[in-house]
């Protein structure tokens, strides 16, 4: 991490992982500081990721072994400000990733004793490392130790990967936005769904879209993926390298992205390669004609229909009332493959405002026609 112009900060552990380490180089690597202290904590521990304040200090999540996790804040002359250590009961959510958000830090983590560390859960903690709230999502199959974590103007994103069938899998590359509060706003547990392992390790939101980079299990697919979605977590299309192991990306100044991999088993010499965005050249998903659920549900003001075409079709999108009663249409010619949506404003044709109720949605397409329900309440 660039601390300031020409220098880079590390935070890590010593040799035997015993105490935690601070170091900070100039461009060349070439030591400039160092700090080393014992976490006071019984068994091992260590440092992995720091982020940057507004007041020019920095704060590092660490951990240790057992169920405790910690947090020290920290100034460009290595002197601790505080240090916190947390100590996690079965259930509870155990940090892993720490992004900032304002003043506050959010840190994305496993529960505590749940299978194959498959479960996971937010905390919000304040600036002097407070807990304000944690959030558990019990109900999904998501790997938080392997999740990367950023934040969105409306929220958060985590990616990894979601284990089906139990410990015989598959896995598949998975993301899952939460809300500002915490709260799960959707989940895709199956991208990618022709691969038998697929772990989505990087996440952007670029363009008022999701792009994410995909690793797949080496054999039969010795390939790398960047994935296009929209920002409801459904596949817009993708590209494929032959690259395995695939580790690490980032998104450059110039746009484009940067990734690298390889030393996989032993069998895989180190690689990089770099590239503009998937645009035109990717492989749609919409393999079929489908109508999502609305979201919001229920709802109030607006709420999103969302329908995919795997080709280009006519279609006509309908709102009816309880009895039959048409009181929305949409009739959109040669509209081209791919997810599309339209934003629902609770109003009629005539622009008034309909009554709180259920209201049923139609999608018809060439010969595909699906209805749904949903609520509108004042």
């Amino acid at each position: 991490m660039t601390i300031t112009e020409g220098k880079i900060l590390i935070v890590g552990s010593t040799g035997d992982i015993s105490k935690n380490m601070i170091i900070i180089t100039d461009s060349l690597g070439n030591e400039l500081k160092k700090k080393i202290w014992w976490t006071g904590e019984i068994g091992y521990g260590g440092l992995r990721k720091a982020v940057q304040n507004e007041d020019s200090t920095y704060t590092a999540l660490g951990w240790s072994t057992g169920n405790r996790f910690s947090l020290v804040k920290f100034n460009e002359d290595l002197e601790i400000i505080w240090e916190k250590s947390y100590y996690v009961i079965e259930g509870d959510v155990y940090a892993q990733n720490i992004i900032k958000d304002g003043e506050n830090y959010m840190v994305f983590g496993v529960l505590w004793g749940s299978l194959n560390a498959l479960r996971t859960g937010l905390i919000k903690i304040d600036k002097d490392g407070n807990i304000i709230w944690q959030k558990k999502y019990p109900e999904y199959s998501f790997a938080g130790s392997l999740a990367s974590f950023i934040k969105l103007s409306n929220g958060y994103l985590a990616c990894s990967l979601s284990r089906h069938n139990g410990n015989s899998g598959p896995d598949y590359a998975a993301l899952m936005k939460m809300d500002k509060d915490g709260n799960v706003v959707w989940f895709n547990d199956c991208i990618l769904d022709f691969l038998d392992f697929g772990w989505m390790f990087k996440v952007w939101e670029i363009n008022n879209e999701y792009v994410g980079v995909v690793r797949a299990r080496p054999w039969p697919y010795p390939e790398t993926y960047v994935v296009r979605l929209d920002t409801s977590g459904n596949v817009i299309g993708y590209q494929k390298w032959n690259r395995m192991h695939a580790s690490d990306a980032i998104f450059t100044q110039d746009q484009h992205l940067l990734i690298g991999g390889g030393n996989g088993w032993g069998n895989c010499k180190p690689w990089a390669f770099k590239t503009c965005l998937p645009t035109t050249d990717i492989i749609p998903m919409v393999k079929e004609f489908k109508l999502s659920q609305n979201y919001p549900n229920p709802f109030n003001p607006t709420t999103t229909l969302q329908y995919g075409l795997p080709e280009q079709s006519d279609i006509k999108l309908n709102i009816f009332d309880i009895t039959g009663r048409r009181i929305k249409q949409w009739n959109i010619s040669n509209q081209q493959p791919g997810w599309h949506e339209v934003i629902w404003d609770g109003t009629d044709m005539n622009g008034n405002t309909v009554s709180t109720g259920i209201y049923i949605y139609s999608l018809q397409a060439d010969d595909f026609v699906d209805t749904k329900k949903m609520v509108f309440m004042k």
